[in-house]
């Protein structure tokens, strides 16, 4: 059994995973609208998979997160 942070961060990785068309960022926002997630509980993992050098992120208008390049075979 999983954690709820648990849980979440899986679900994050996958839907990231799944939907990487062209490098594309994607927004806090999207990613609680998709997993039906708060989102300040949402943004709190996704600090925490970049902090562990699974995802990248880019701050401003444009920026959002993506599955780091080192992980893509």
């Amino acid at each position: 059994m999983f954690s709820k942070t648990s849980e979440y961060a899986i679900k994050i990785m996958i839907y990231l995973g799944t939907h990487k068309e062209n490098e594309k960022l994607h927004g806090v926002r999207e990613i609680c609208e998709m997993l039906k997630s708060p989102e300040a509980f949402t943004a709190k993992i996704l600090q925490q998979l970049v902090k562990a050098e699974l995802l990248s992120s880019m701050k401003g208008k444009n920026g959002g997160f993506k599955i780091e390049k080192k992980l893509k075979k």
